[in-house]
């Protein structure tokens, strides 16, 4: 309890923005809400502004002219720094987090975006050790083609970071307890280094497709998948993804109405004869005033659930320091051999971007 004390004492102090990479909000002078009206889901500005290489338009400068051609006092580096301090009671510990974000646009056609992180850590001493380790780092060079409707990437980097919200929708959620593992935790989410290529159609069908090696196992892994706005406010998808000899499936579901939407996610994986299934489920409200309550739902073919409720508030700028609030509280029911563990998990989460 000590360490919850100092944590939110250390946020007041310093006081905002997190899901959201608030560089490019610094740099354009707008709220964060302009591409994530539900953080950490983008809107379709944001996935306009992603595909346009980190651009508005496609007719303004790049980032990097900007910063050879302004003035030193007008000069807005597209370059963060993120301190993340989550108090887990499951654990009864702060879990630390730092990052920093670096991108923009090099060329009219080529645009880079990288960070380092420290990961996951109990303890902020431990940060360093690990601080420029492939494992916390992503980077990749983007290069678009006719108005962006054909993107190449290269390097290291998240393969389903355009495949609508899959990644987003349960990020950060209070089910980062090490006990508990999410659907998507079975199926390969996580960064690969190697290529990509994605079309997007003037009717709203996204066909993507990368190979790579998967950066944690260093096994080769391929996806392939489209996904279709059918109209402003229902999405869907389907993707391939081949880890070594593993196969998975991956069938999200989007629904968007005004202030509310629902993110639903199948996760079907056979793994040697072994076959799993899960779901996810998120639902969204955006609230006035930069706030939102995200309620998910997590069930899978071992008989594992999860449910939690989460209030999250992004407070304005000041003297160029964002804040992020989250509170959470969940449920989770286990199977672990013959037994049935039931547990709550409590957290308050604070981020920092400078």
């Amino acid at each position: 309890m000590k360490n919850l004390f100092f944590s939110l004492a250390l946020l007041v102090l310093i006081s905002v923005s997190a899901h959201a990479v608030p560089m490019f909000a610094k740099k354009y002078d707008m709220s964060c809400v302009s591409c994530h009206t539900k953080p950490p889901a983008l809107n379709k500005m944001g996935k306009k502004f992603i595909r346009d290489g980190f651009k508005l338009s496609t007719y303004e400068k790049s980032s990097l002219e900007m910063l050879v051609t302004n003035k030193f006092s007008e000069k807005k580096v597209p370059l963060d720094l993120l301190y993340v301090s989550v108090y887990d009671k499951d654990v009864d510990s702060m879990i630390q987090k730092i990052k920093v974000h670096m991108g923009g646009s090099l060329t009219k056609s080529l645009s880079f975006l990288g960070f380092v992180s420290s990961g996951w850590y109990l303890n902020s001493k431990d940060a360093t050790q690990r601080f420029f380790e492939e494992k916390t780092s992503m980077y990749y060079f983007q290069y678009g083609l006719n108005d962006s409707k054909h993107v190449f990437r290269l390097g290291s980097m998240f393969p389903l970071a355009q495949f609508g919200e899959v990644r987003r929708s349960q990020r950060f959620a209070p089910f980062i307890s090490k006990r508990y593992k999410k659907p998507s935790g079975y199926v390969s989410m996580g960064r690969i280094k190697g290529v990509e290529y994605s079309y997007l159609s003037d009717f709203g069908l996204l066909f993507i497709a990368n190979a790579g090696e998967e950066v944690f196992s260093k096994k080769d892994e391929y996806n392939v998948g489209l996904n279709y706005d059918i109209n402003d406010n229902l999405r869907i998808g389907a993707l391939y993804n081949r880890l070594d000899d593993d196969n998975s499936f991956i069938f999200p579901l989007e629904i968007e109405y005004n202030a509310f939407s629902l993110n639903s996610v199948v996760f079907y994986k056979d793994n040697s004869g072994e076959k799993y299934k899960g779901l996810e489920n998120t639902f969204m409200y955006a609230l006035p005033y930069m706030q939102q309550v995200r309620v998910m739902f997590n069930i899978d073919n071992d008989s594992n659930r999860a449910y939690s409720f989460e209030y999250n508030k992004i407070f304005e700028p000041v003297l160029g320091v964002t804040l992020q609030l989250t509170g959470s509280v969940a449920k989770v029911e286990k199977i672990e051999g013959t037994k049935h563990i039931n547990y709550d998990v409590f957290q308050i989460a604070g981020v920092l971007t400078f």
